[in-house]
């Protein structure tokens, strides 16, 4: 009978507060009309006004009366009087809810380092200098290390394909591109195009340190 009764105030808060907002926003909005146009409020903007300012106030009591439960309506949630809000008390005696942290699992073991490949042989690698500045005549960035005369891309590649094809001779599984300080820029046009050739024909692409000008 109790929760009956409590779930009946509700619903009289409810169309209080809808009426209240009925009667308040035309109120609110006779008002502004007479001080602003010194007419007044015609009727088919009074209406809906009204009912916006009903609809608005009374879903507000709806949600402070109906969403926080408890003994009273809203009391719960807001002032602590109702049952839904808060922490839920603890009787005298019982234990409390524990504080201790959760155990946990041990933590895996550590995978094993994936074993490192070993580094290619000088046989099997073509190491090319990058060239800059003065260095670079009609676009020859290349210098094939042990070589004098630098190369443009196009002939540099025919240099690899023929140490591919050239018998008695392990095979060419790589390039390693030494890019100096007076080289050009690692992301130069002359490098990221000799990367990307090696790239779409097998080659694997080294790039080590380097120190000072190319030699």
């Amino acid at each position: 009978m109790l929760d009956l009764g409590m779930q009946i105030l509700k619903v009289l808060a409810v169309a209080g507060g809808a009426a209240v907002g009925w009667l308040g926003s035309g109120l609110l909005l006779r008002l502004l009309v007479r001080l602003s146009l010194h007419r007044s409020t015609p009727r088919t903007v009074l209406i809906p006004v009204r009912a916006l300012g009903a609809l608005a106030l009374g879903l507000a009591v709806s949600m402070w009366a109906f969403s926080s439960g408890g003994a009273g309506p809203g009391l719960g949630g807001w002032f602590g009087s109702g049952q839904g809000g808060g922490q839920p008390s603890v009787a005298k005696g019982e234990p409390g809810p524990s504080t201790e942290a959760p155990a946990t699992h041990d933590a895996a073991p550590p995978k094993p380092a994936a074993p490192e490949q070993p580094p290619a042989s000088a046989e099997d690698t073509l190491r090319i200098k990058i060239l800059g500045g003065a260095q670079v005549k009609a676009e020859r960035f290349y210098r094939i290390e042990g070589e004098t005369d630098p190369r443009t891309l196009t002939e540099l590649r025919k240099a690899i394909q023929a140490r591919r094809q050239e018998a008695g001779k392990p095979p060419l599984k790589g390039i390693v591109i030494l890019v100096y300080s007076s080289s050009v820029a690692r992301d130069h046009p002359a490098v990221r195009n000799l990367e990307t050739w090696a790239k779409e024909n097998g080659l694997s692409i080294t790039f080590p340190s380097t120190n000072g000008a190319a030699p």
